[in-house]
């Protein structure tokens, strides 16, 4: 891990006006404690001084929290105006890349796709990771955090009962909440504390302090609204789209690492066992002897076929020393979008196709719904539950 500086750093002199150039290489960075006991992990400070002959000490402070990822940085100048700072940032370096791109455990068999906490703004429907947002500077971490905010609390006015002689607003779904409150728990662990004082400032100017809950609040959801969160299938779509985002954004993939090389072939094992789910492409139904896998009534012709090449583009790209992963995640939204269409079918299709099959076939849930064991449907499921951790382990920005 070192702290990489580009471009210069402009200052203004206090008394003079006098402005002066800092160039990146006077800067030397070290390591200076933390706190080794936070949410996301250990949070590392680092630091740099020089002692310029005009505008005497300068000092740069660089938070690094979570891992690999610039919180937020602090200057001390002694009263001299910054007009432009260098552009800072924490770089993860070869011997660091084994540690972040572990595997994580499988996610239990309710929950084959896993679930990742996505954060929206106005002009970002796809969302972003904490990590996504802890990365991006305090300006535009702002839209995320009032989204969020106003997503969950809303003006008293609109639904909370009031008595004038109570006081004023009867809370009787939760609350009242403050912004900053609710902003710094939410937020705390990774947006930069400049961002929460923006945003509450944006969130209380029209002079609401005390805010209630909306339908979709944590403290409401149990009294039967209709917030749904997004499905497995759903968030997996998304960061799909995202992994094609970020590459036509300039990232590169890594290839290489163990965790990825261990994902790869997990998942290249789950596409195989797909692949020996489908039909032949021209049988002759009824023979003797027919011994290949039975049609799965719940699919269409033309699923069948989306699905089998899809399916064939990505096996093609897992064996390659760098798969392409433009190529994957698009065959892959492919599969997904089969997946979700075909998935309600499955409980009218499944008692039809257990008595065609015979009694040796059993029966299990995937992901709300129920499905033949080893059928061409939770082969489909099981596959692309094994996508979302080889993206991790392939991108920075996934983790």
């Amino acid at each position: 891990m070192h702290v990489e500086t580009t471009g210069v750093a402009r200052i203004r002199h206090r008394d003079t006006g006098e402005e002066f150039e800092i160039e990146r290489d006077e800067l030397e960075w070290e390591a200076s404690g933390g706190d080794g006991d936070r949410q996301m992990g250990p949070e590392t400070i680092y630091t740099a001084e020089i002692a310029h002959p005009d505008l005497g000490d300068l000092r740069w402070e660089l938070s690094e929290y979570p891992v690999g990822v610039t919180n937020h940085i602090t200057h001390n100048f002694g009263g001299h105006e910054l007009l432009e700072d260098f552009d800072i940032a924490v770089i993860l370096d070869a011997e660091d890349a084994e540690e972040p791109f572990e595997l994580t455990p499988p996610p239990a068999s309710d929950d084959l796709l896993g679930s990742i906490q996505r954060y929206y703004a106005e002009d970002d429907d796809l969302g972003i990771t904490a990590v996504e947002l802890a990365n991006l500077p305090a300006d535009r971490q702002v839209p995320y955090l009032t989204f969020w905010f106003l997503g969950y609390h809303e003006d008293p006015a609109h639904e909370t009962p009031y008595n004038g002689r109570e006081g004023g607003y009867l809370y009787v779904h939760g609350g009242p909440y403050s912004a900053d409150d609710e902003l710094a728990t939410e937020f705390g662990g990774f947006a930069s504390d400049k961002a929460i004082e923006l945003a509450v400032e944006k969130i209380q100017a029209d002079g609401i302090y005390d805010w209630a809950p909306t339908s979709a609040h944590p403290d409401r959801r149990d009294e039967g609204s209709d917030y749904e969160p997004l499905s497995p299938l759903d968030e997996l779509e998304i960061d799909l789209r995202r992994s094609v985002r970020v590459v036509e954004a300039g990232e590169v993939p890594q290839f290489g690492t163990s965790g990825e090389r261990e994902a790869r072939s997990n998942m290249r094992s789950a596409f195989a066992e797909l692949a020996a789910h489908f039909p032949p492409e021209e049988r002759v139904r009824g023979g003797i002897g027919d011994n290949n896998p039975p049609p799965d009534e719940r699919f269409t012709q033309e699923e069948l076929d989306e699905t089998r090449e899809a399916a064939k583009a990505v096996l093609v790209e897992l064996e390659k020393e760098e798969p392409d992963v433009v190529a994957v995640s698009k065959a892959s939204v492919i599969l997904v979008r089969i997946a979700k269409y075909v998935g309600p079918k499955a409980d009218m299709a499944v008692d039809a196709m257990a008595k065609s099959f015979g009694t040796g076939i059993g029966i299990a849930a995937v992901g709300g719904v129920t499905v033949l064991v080893a059928g061409l449907y939770e082969s489909l499921v099981q596959a692309l539950g094994t996508i979302g951790p080889w993206l991790e382990t392939v991108f920075h920005s996934f983790i």
